[in-house]
């Protein structure tokens, strides 16, 4: 790559960062001023009652299953609660890590209601789009008893005493507030700036003609493969490409599954660095704890996929 080519990458970026990074970092602030809210002025130990009834059937401590309920209106908040928890020696790396990955579970669930339903459905169709949403169902299923068979491992709740914290915790401030999220922000810059930088430079038409061979091999329709590469960079413009095929009649309900769910299956290990995902749960957690996350949260979304993409071949197998 020459200089020239690697200056229009990089400024092309920050172009792009503009659009989006403002809004992710003013999100942050507003998280972490919640969380110091909650968490140093007592408020955690109220929104922790509520939780209760989760706690025995999980297993985790109240103020986990707190975040995770959080988690329905904001993953960044949720996970800045167990970052300062963590901080603060009140849950251990464990509760901590599987924490995160309730609180995917959270959003996943979330989703449903806000995304796959009111848009992914009408998109593709009931047929096409309820096997879509159930593939959708069962990552959110498979993370909850990912959660559940590690938290039986250790079946001792822990629970925790607000009136009886350690007194060698660190004492939660506003300016200590101030401090992590300049460290968080730039965490997340850095990472950002690489990720995107990298597709800019092309990494990303790497995956674009892996589409072509792939397609073949599922016996999809050669229409599809171009609908499957759009799907990869923007799921929504993709399955309503794969939509408007299957309407057309040009292609029928299990290939439009198929396609959406292909697309879906080559998008995940893209998305959680193009969409900043993994450099804000590096930012929270660290880059060990953060990493493993994202591994973990990745890994049981493509799981998901891959079981129901067997699952619609061997049907279309077995039909034909």
């Amino acid at each position: 790559m020459n200089p020239s080519t690697i200056a229009d990458a990089a400024l092309l970026t920050l172009q792009q960062m503009s659009g989006f990074v403002p809004e992710t970092l003013l999100t942050t602030f507003v998280s972490l001023m919640i969380t110091y809210l909650l968490v140093a002025k007592g408020f955690l130990k109220h929104l922790a009652a509520f939780s209760k009834p989760f706690t025995a059937r999980i297993g985790l401590p109240d103020t986990v299953i707190a975040a995770s309920l959080v988690a329905f209106g904001s993953v960044l908040s949720a996970n800045a609660m167990l970052s300062e928890l963590y901080r603060q020696r009140q849950i251990t790396e464990k509760d901590t890590y599987l924490g995160a990955i309730l609180n995917g579970t959270s959003l996943n669930v979330k989703q449903i209601f806000t995304y796959q339903l009111p848009i992914m459905v009408p998109l593709l169709g009931w047929k096409a789009g309820g096997i879509y949403l159930l593939c959708f169902v069962s990552a959110a299923v498979i993370r909850y008893c990912y959660v559940l068979f590690h938290v039986r491992q250790n079946s001792q709740v822990r629970n925790v005493d607000f009136s009886q914290a350690d007194s060698h915790a660190p004492r939660t401030t506003m300016k200590k507030q101030l401090q992590l999220f300049v460290k968080i922000s730039g965490t997340y810059l850095a990472i950002t700036f690489c990720v995107v930088f990298l597709f800019n430079a092309g990494v990303g038409a790497m995956f674009e003609k892996m589409v072509a061979p792939i397609s073949h091999a599922l016996q999809l329709p050669v229409v599809l493969a171009v609908p499957i590469a759009v799907f990869i960079f923007n799921p929504i413009a993709g399955a309503a490409a794969v939509g408007t095929l299957r309407n057309s009649g040009t292609v029928n309900d299990i290939d439009a599954v198929l396609a959406v769910i292909m697309g879906s299956l080559l998008l995940l290990p893209l998305y959680g660095f193009r969409s900043g995902t993994i450099a804000r749960t590096i930012s929270f957690f660290g880059p060990q704890l953060g990493m493993k996350v994202s591994a973990t949260s990745t890994t049981l979304a493509i799981i998901s996929r891959l079981f129901f993409l067997i699952l619609v071949m061997g049907y279309k197998l077995v039909s034909q």
